[in-house]
């Protein structure tokens, strides 16, 4: 009896081992019914479908370099559409084209290699002056591709992944919103150049979950991000990013992913909400951002550099440019018909917690002859805001310059006080400050000298 059970159980073991053995066989058989040329005629087909099926068409973030290792080149918008007949369209307007738009057509084919590779073999004035030798003095052009090797695609993000045959430098494609090539352009452009004008002279801040980092020179397209408390030369790390727009807002994506610490980024949204660009699966870990108005004042006041106090109706309260007609009409009485040509800001005693913020003023008297006076304030910065108060005559000419111009006594009182502080313009841009005093309506505005 032992001996039938056991008989059994063996048999019921190799029909189990059997019903496994051929299920697996008939999976495998059905994982490879196509040979690899078949599989790639597949891809090739499945590709060139994918890439005319965008109604609106495409833009590629194109980064032309000569070595993948090291940052030698910025990146650079090309918009496309790729066209059934098996010509494409591309349109870019930059540096490359002198900044106007360049609109041209050539052909594209997706040939097979080991895998399936995106080709423009006909010349394209977009796409083809990156690579042309003759473009550059070296003879090595910018160092761009016109061949991709297609690595992937995302349904959701309707994009399409794919890496320099030459360069190996990885290039993104991403479907349009709108079909208006140029008007797409220049609606990225000129939401980079409202955040990130090229005169702008504040570095931004990345901030990680586990580090802050400064971000200088983000206007020129090619950041150096390092260590906020690091050194720019030592930790040096080049980042060139490009800004597009899609259905879900304006991205800013670095070329590469950017090893910060313990921390990936690589692709940020802006939050409008919170003026900031944030990690669109993290919104709350990662973001970029101005550094806070009242601190960088103080730093770079600090280290030097002057702002002047911009003399005009719309840049001061009602109250302080009635002050300020006065002193207009007080100046043009005088025989000599004096002009108020600059109110300059600086500091001394710079490393002193309560540090002198001085105005330097400088009039000019028939055309010809200038004097120039100085007013110091105490000044201090806490909690979000600055102070300045109790405004001194420094000299012997100070004094006699404000009983002359009573007006002038009066503007540099009016402006002592407490204030917040914020940009003009962008806040990402730090280059003119408006200075809001707390509690009250007295406000004007500081503008860096560059």
């Amino acid at each position: 009896m032992g001996k039938y059970r056991n008989n059994i159980c063996s048999w019921l073991i190799c029909l189990i081992v059997s019903a496994i053995t051929a299920a697996c066989s008939h999976e495998v058989d059905s994982l490879f019914t196509l040979t690899a040329a078949e599989r790639i005629d597949r891809a090739v087909s499945d590709y060139s479908a994918y890439l005319t099926s965008s109604p609106e068409g495409w833009v590629m973030e194109y980064y032309p370099t000569n070595s993948v290792n090291h940052t030698t080149g910025r990146g650079y918008l090309i918009v496309l559409d790729f066209m059934n007949d098996g010509s494409a369209v591309m349109t870019m307007k930059n540096s490359a084209s002198d900044y106007k738009a360049l609109r041209d057509t050539s052909v594209w084919e997706i040939r097979k290699d080991n895998g399936p590779v995106l080709s423009f073999p006909t010349y394209n004035s977009c796409l083809h002056r990156f690579s042309d030798p003759s473009y550059r003095e070296l003879g090595t052009g910018m160092g761009g591709d016109y061949e991709f090797v297609l690595a992937d695609t995302a349904t959701e993000s309707r994009s399409v992944m794919m890496k320099g045959k030459k360069r190996g430098v990885y290039v993104r494609m991403s479907q349009l919103a709108e079909g208006n090539h140029e008007r797409y352009i220049d609606g990225v452009e000129a939401f980079k150049d409202s955040l990130f004008p090229y005169d702008a002279v504040n570095y931004n801040l990345l901030s990680t979950g586990n580090a802050v980092y400064r971000v200088d020179s983000i206007s020129g397209g090619i950041p150096n991000i390092y260590p906020v408390d690091g050194d720019p030369v030592a930790n040096e790390k080049r980042a060139p990013y490009l800004i597009t727009l899609h259905k879900d807002g304006y991205h800013l994506r670095f070329r590469d992913v950017l090893h910060l610490g313990a921390d990936d980024v690589q692709e940020l949204v802006f939050d409008p909400d919170r003026n900031c660009f944030a990690a669109g699966d993290n919104s709350g870990k990662v973001t970029l951002k101005a550094p806070d108005a009242v601190a960088f004042f103080d730093e770079t006041v600090r280290n030097g550099l002057g702002w002047s106090m911009k003399l005009s109706e719309d840049a001061m309260c009602a109250q302080l440019y009635s002050i300020y007609k006065r002193l207009l009409s007080q100046m043009a009485a005088q025989r000599d018909k004096y002009e108020l040509e600059s109110w300059y800001c600086t500091i001394h005693d710079a490393q002193s917690e309560e540090a002198i913020l001085s105005v330097d003023v400088t009039f000019r008297k028939n055309r010809n002859t200038r004097i120039k006076v100085r007013y110091d304030y105490d000044y201090s910065v806490g909690s979000g805001v600055v102070s300045m108060k109790n405004p001194v005559p420094v000299g012997s000419q100070s004094e006699s310059v404000l009983s002359v111009f009573t007006a002038f006594d009066e503007l540099l009182k009016a402006v002592a006080g407490d204030y917040s502080i914020c940009s003009v313009k962008s806040c990402f841009c730090l280059n003119s400050l408006k200075w809001n005093q707390a509690g009250d309506s007295i406000w004007f505005r500081f503008d860096i000298e560059k």
